[in-house]
């Protein structure tokens, strides 16, 4: 019929519970849940439902599609309690100062929490809100501003990357060397030398390092042929830097092109290759190493391991995937 219903009893022991209805897009799901608390709506992107109280409730389905269609109900009352457990055990075994975590169910944030200080020194404690150099997971947003060219039929992923970078050359050594794909450099494939890493970590900001990259791989050798072995490499993601700014070709860095084309649009308001937000500046956690206190840092290969942000900016990656 047009309009479907199916009700059923169930116990539930008080807390939040996460749940999302299956089906078809052209279906038309409302889930009631009533109870000593009366009527409780649910709605497809509902971020959970709170039981009041122990006790016997009723879940009364309906739907205008015949569609077949799954709800869930769940709660992470024991992950949340497993993963807080663990996480404080490591952080005293390897003296970790400060820590953030966000648990992602589906569309929602299911848990967020800090753990420690983001100044051990001030007595500030790591939030929600904290904010982190988050290393070569910076990897994977430049890989994504990659990729958005490449869905606008402007970027050629089996194109040899002196397409774009045409000032690129290395020492000869391997027949076919100078073929590296884009393709190459995203996936550890290059052959270039992975860790040319001059200047790239510093204590006051000096700028990219993507010109003092390609003048340095001129007088460089290749350690492998492209496509032979995968070999990790950081310095094919700070060419990605010059080739994402060819690929515009606007001039606008290529920090501001990840704000605008990648991080805006997510809502990512911490997140960022630069300390150039306020979110950033006034949340970043301060360095340290084995639990002691380090020196501030910039990382100025941006394309590889630079980004600030934080567990729930990431969140909102992880749900647009």
């Amino acid at each position: 019929s047009a309009d479907r219903r199916q009700g059923f009893a169930f116990n539930a022991v008080s807390g939040t519970y996460s749940g999302g209805c299956i089906s078809n897009s052209t279906s038309d799901v409302n889930v009631n849940i009533l109870g000593a608390a009366g009527v409780q709506d649910w709605s497809l992107n509902h971020a959970g439902w709170t039981c009041p109280a122990d006790g016997s409730y009723w879940l009364a389905l309906s739907s205008t599609s015949a569609t077949p269609c799954s709800l869930r109900l769940y709660t992470f009352t024991n992950t949340i309690a497993q993963v807080t457990q663990w996480i404080t055990e490591q952080m005293a075994t390897q003296n970790v100062v400060g820590f953030s975590v966000a648990l992602v169910d589906g569309q929602e944030i299911a848990w967020a929490r800090g753990f420690g200080y983001a100044d051990r020194e001030n007595g500030i404690p790591v939030t929600t809100n904290t904010v982190f150099r988050i290393g070569s997971v910076s990897k994977m947003f430049t890989t994504t501003a990659a990729m958005q060219y490449r869905d606008q039929g402007k970027l050629g992923l089996d194109d040899p990357v002196t397409n774009y970078l045409p000032e690129l050359r290395l020492l000869y050594r391997y027949p076919g060397a100078d073929s590296i794909t884009v393709r190459d450099l995203l996936d550890h494939h290059s052959g270039l030398p992975g860790d040319l890493l001059n200047s790239c970590f510093t204590t006051e900001p000096v700028g990219s390092r993507y010109a003092w990259l390609t003048n340095y791989l001129a007088g460089t050798y290749p350690i492998y042929p492209p496509r032979f072995v995968e070999s990790y490499c950081n310095a094919a993601f700070v060419l990605m830097e010059g080739v994402i700014e060819a690929v515009d070709g606007t001039g606008t860095p290529f920090t501001s092109l990840v704000n605008s084309n990648v991080f805006n649009p997510l809502d990512m308001d911490a997140s960022s290759y630069l300390k150039d937000k306020p979110a950033i500046v006034s949340n970043l956690a301060r360095p340290y190493s084995d639990g002691q206190l380090m020196p501030e840092e910039y990382v100025n290969a941006y394309g590889t391991g630079s980004m600030y942000s934080r567990p729930v900016d990431l969140a909102n990656y992880i749900r647009m995937v």
